[in-house]
């Protein structure tokens, strides 16, 4: 009995156009980072502070420290001390004095305003009772003169128009204005 033989039949040739075989880009692997001693030693550092901090002692890695063994393992480190010294401060007893608080201040309102803005203002209150001016408002400019309390139902006295006007206006009143500029008291 014979045993099969190994090697694969031979391909014909065929006659013919070649087949184009297309080139595939090459594909980069980038290498993997180098380990070495120095991250190693880095972290055997790093964890040792960490613990001296933790534990409020003094450490030294340069072959004569307390632990050999450690300053063995890190050879070409230079030396690294850490000294941690902790504060507490001493608690407060119950028999200290302490001054009364402060009664609570009031502000005193601020007085009101000498000029007047865009919005309803109440005069005595907001705005200071007297007589105002605008110079150069223009054509789209409203104020009213409202008896105060009545929500606007109440017209005293109002205007639309532009030009340079000017307005008394006393407490009880509310004063409304809208798109005339800066009211300034004469």
């Amino acid at each position: 009995m014979t045993e099969p033989d190994a090697t694969p039949p031979p391909i014909p040739y065929v006659p013919g156009p070649t087949p184009r075989l297309e080139a595939t880009p090459p594909v980069i692997v980038p290498e993997p980072p180098k380990r070495g001693a120095r991250p190693l030693a880095f972290a055997v550092v790093g964890l040792v502070a960490g613990l001296a901090i933790g534990a409020g002692a003094t450490v030294a890695l340069d072959g004569g420290s307390a632990d050999p063994a450690l300053a063995a393992a890190t050879p070409g480190v230079s030396p690294v001390y850490v000294t941690v010294t902790v504060t507490v401060a001493a608690p407060t007893t119950a028999a200290a004095t302490t001054s009364p608080p402060a009664p609570p201040t009031t502000a005193a309102a601020p007085p009101p305003a000498a000029t007047i803005e865009d919005g309803t203002w109440t005069v005595g209150e907001d705005v200071p009772a007297g007589t105002y001016k605008v110079t150069g408002a223009g054509s789209n400019c409203y104020w009213a003169i409202l008896k105060s309390g009545t929500n606007g139902r109440d017209i005293v006295d109002n205007h639309l128009g532009g030009g340079n006007l000017r307005v008394t206006i006393k407490a009880g009143q509310d004063f409304e204005t809208h798109r005339c500029g800066m009211w300034i008291k004469v």
